[in-house]
């Protein structure tokens, strides 16, 4: 098994943007479940 780092850092607006994305069209359980609420 490779594992391969794709994102060391985001910006606090730009993982805002990613949690928001997929708590919308997802949902908010999805969205804490793959993604970790800014800040």
């Amino acid at each position: 098994m490779n594992i391969r780092a794709i994102a060391g850092y985001r910006t606090y607006a730009y993982q805002k943007g990613l949690w928001d994305y997929y708590a919308s069209t997802q949902g908010k359980d999805y969205a804490d479940t793959y993604y970790a609420r800014p800040g």
